[in-house]
């Protein structure tokens, strides 16, 4: 059974994240922090320096030709993006260079597959999300990166690739589709990959390169098909608790 110092420490963390969700945050423009550059076909959106805590939601129907959003230098963002009016088969999501992010909702087709690319960020946040179609994720050198109670219809190889990173952890998730090494972790000082539910064994999903640390936690991960070990209901449930507040309106 995780011991009530891991609970804790997970507690912590997730109460950290709903620090983001502040009544006093602005909510952005897009047309005024985004523009259209139709000759790579991309969007590119940057916050203002004197904005710390902001909400940014993304249309990208008016923009049906896009197929990379990059969106830089923001201090603390709740991020939604709406892909669905996007004709492109392959979309990427680019942050670099910020402090705290959270997604707070992203829409996109079972069709289209999804790349996030992470880099040079404080912390980054997805919880109470399904990708319907294929994603992938690359973070390097983001500090903390946590992937809690989502849903992956299919995680391809490699999946989810994380590099120099202080702490990164995977809670309570389904995977719904994966293959051998779909998790990459190269260079993390603490991971934790918790209370998941994989297609294949843990042990084949998750690949660690360059990890010297005390800080592994690989517990109550299970097949979809195997019952929940009742030792391990104890996390989801109070994780449940904590995160109740944290939805995206």
């Amino acid at each position: 059974m995780p011991s009530p110092s891991i609970l804790l420490h997970l507690l912590l963390h997730l109460v950290s994240a709903t620090a983001l969700l502040h009544p006093g945050q602005q909510t952005l423009d897009q047309h005024q922090v985004c523009s259209y550059q139709p000759d790579s076909r991309s969007v590119r959106c940057r916050c203002h320096k004197n904005e710390s805590r902001n909400i940014l939601a993304l249309q990208l129907n008016s923009f049906p030709q896009a197929g990379q959003v990059s969106i830089k230098s923001c201090t603390e963002l709740v991020l939604a993006v709406d892909l669905l009016g996007v004709n492109q088969d392959i979309i990427g999501l680019t942050l670099t260079d910020c402090g705290e992010v959270q997604i707070g909702n992203i829409k996109f087709s079972e069709d289209q597959k999804l790349n996030i690319e992470l880099e040079n960020m404080d912390k980054f946040t997805i919880q109470k999300q399904t990708f319907k179609g294929s994603t992938s994720i690359s973070s390097t050198n983001v500090k903390e990166l946590l992937i809690y109670k989502t849903t992956f219809s299919h995680l391809p190889n490699p999946g989810i690739k994380i590099a120099k990173s202080a702490k990164v952890s995977i809670i309570d998730c389904v995977f719904n589709e994966t293959s051998p090494g779909s998790i990459s972790v190269n260079s993390v000082d603490e991971v934790e990959i918790i209370n998941n539910q994989f297609s294949i064994d843990t042990i084949e999903v998750v690949e660690l390169n360059d990890f010297y640390g005390s800080n592994l936690y690989i517990s109550c991960n299970r097949l979809h098909e195997e019952a929940v070990n009742l030792e391990c209901v104890t996390i989801s449930s109070a994780l449940q608790t904590v995160s109740s507040a944290t939805s995206f309106p």
